[in-house]
C-alpha cells in the first residue's frame, strides 16, 4: 500500500474506532434503511451493508466478497439495533469529502498525494454537433475551443483510482461545457449514454454542472436530462445524482449560463433523486468562511421550496459546499472555519476546485470533516 496523507489519517480513524469500540461505547449500529450485503452487487468504498446482524463498511472497490473480519475488504462499523438517534437526530450517512479533479493535470497522481477517499473527475460531456449524444472528455471548453476525447482515454486511470480504493465521481459539463444532453432528441436516447458511461468507469455517482446555457438554449435541454435521469435511477436504483450549482452570497441562484433553481425544481418534479444539491461558493474577492455559511444557509431555506416535506435536517445533509481553493483571498484559516460550520450544520457533502490548485494543505484540512464521526 502507498503511504499517503490519507492512508496514515484513515489508519488513524480506524484506530480511534477501535478503541471506542472497546471501551463499550457506540458498538450499536443504526441498519435502519441499509441494504443487506448481495454476493452480485458492486459496491464503492465507504458503501454499507447489513450482513451476519452486523452493519459493514466497505474500504473500497469490491463485489462477491463475503463481509468478514478476516478480509481487510470490509470493516465491522457495529451491530445492528441501535437506534440511530445518539441524542443528536443526524444523517445515518458519512460526512463525505469529494474534491475536484481534471483530467488535464495528474489524474492518479495528484488524488493519491491527497488525503481524500473519493475524487470528482472532470469534465464529460458531448461537444460534438447535429449527429445524436456522443458523450467524451470535454477538452479546452473554458478557453473558447471545445473538443473531446473518446471514454476510453481515462478509463484506466479511473480504473487505477478505483483500484486505490477510491470512490470516483464524473462530472459532466463544466465552464462553457457541452453537457451530453444538448443534442438529445429524447429522455430514452439520453438514458441510454447515461448507461453508457456508468458502465464504461463502473461508477454509481453522476454530477451534473451545467454552465452552458447561455445564447439562448432552450429549456428542454435540462427537462430532458431530468427525465433521462429519473429513467436511469429507475434502471438503476443504486446511481446517485448531484447538480453543482452557481450560488451568491444568499444561496443558489438562477444565471444566464445555468438556471441553478428552474434545473433542480425540474428535477424533483421529474422524479430525480438528488443526493447533493452543491453550491459553488467561489469568485467573491475574497470568499471567506462567513459568505460561505450565508450561501448554504440561503440554499437550505430554499430548499424547503422544492422539498417542503424534508425536515431542516434532511435538507441540510442535501447540502454541498465547494469553494475554489485556488483564490488567493481563500486562506487554510478560511478553509479550516468552512470545515468547522460543516461539522456543526452536518452537511452532506464537502468538496473543492480543485486538487489542481492544491500542494496537500487544503486536502489535510478538509479531510478532516469526513473523518469526523460527531
Amino acid at each position: 500500500m502507498k503511504y499517503t496523507r490519507r492512508n496514515i489519517l484513515r489508519k488513524v480513524s480506524t484506530f480511534s474506532a477501535l478503541a471506542v469500540g472497546a471501551s463499550g461505547v457506540a458498538t450499536a449500529a443504526d441498519c435502519s434503511d441499509v441494504q443487506a450485503w448481495d454476493a452480485d452487487t458492486a459496491y464503492n468504498g465507504g458503501e454499507r451493508v447489513v450482513y451476519d446482524d452486523g452493519l459493514w463498511e466497505a474500504e473500497w472497490w469490491t463485489r462477491g466478497s463475503e463481509p468478514a473480519q478476516s478480509k481487510s475488504v470490509w470493516t465491522r462499523v457495529g451491530d445492528c439495533g441501535g437506534d440511530g438517534g445518539g441524542g443528536g437526530g443526524g444523517s445515518s450517512e458519512d460526512d463525505a469529502f469529494a474534491p475536484y479533479h481534471g483530467t488535464w493535470g495528474d489524474l492518479v497522481g495528484g488524488t493519491r498525494q491527497a488525503s481524500t477517499d473519493r475524487v470528482v473527475v472532470s469534465f464529460l460531456g458531448d461537444a460534438t454537433s447535429g449527429d445524436g449524444v456522443n458523450p467524451g472528455w470535454l477538452s479546452g471548453c473554458g478557453s473558447g475551443s471545445c473538443s473531446q476525447e473518446p471514454l476510453s482515454t481515462y478509463a484506466d486511470e479511473i480504473q487505477t483510482l478505483q483500484d486505490d480504493g477510491i470512490e470516483v465521481t464524473v462530472a459532466i459539463g463544466g465552464w462553457h461545457g457541452r453537457t451530453v444532453a444538448r443534442d438529445a432528441d429524447n429522455a430514452a436516447e439520453l438514458r441510454d449514454a447515461y448507461e453508457t458511461i456508468v458502465d464504461t468507469f463502473g461508477v454509481t455517482h453522476i454530477d451534473i454542472d451545467d454552465e452552458n446555457a447561455q445564447n439562448g438554449r432552450p429549456d428542454s435541454v435540462y427537462e430532458i436530462r431530468n427525465e433521462a435521469l429519473a429513467l436511469l435511477q429507475a434502471d438503476r436504483p443504486k446511481v446517485a445524482v448531484s447538480y453543482t450549482v452557481p450560488a451568491g452570497r444568499n444561496g443558489i441562484e438562477n444565471r444566464n449560463y445555468s438556471p441553478a433553481k428552474d434545473m433542480v425544481s425540474d428535477a424533483v418534479d421529474a422524479g430525480v433523486d438528488l443526493e447533493y444539491v452543491n453550491i459553488m461558493t467561489m469568485g467573491f474577492n475574497p470568499t471567506t468562511a462567513d459568505i460561505v455559511r450565508s450561501a448554504g444557509e440561503g440554499t437550505v431555506e430554499w430548499l424547503g421550496q422544492v422539498y417542503p416535506e424534508k425536515s431542516v435536517r434532511g435538507r441540510w445533509e442535501m447540502l454541498g459546499v465547494t469553494p475554489n481553493v485556488g483564490e488567493n483571498g481563500f486562506t487554510p484559516d478560511e478553509a479550516r472555519s468552512v470545515v468547522d460550520w460543516a461539522e456543526q450544520q452536518d452537511i452532506g457533502l464537502l468538496s473543492f476546485w480543485a486538487l489542481l490548485n492544491d500542494d496537500g494543505t487544503y486536502s489535510d484540512i478538509f479531510y478532516e470533516f469526513e473523518d469526523d464521526e460527531d
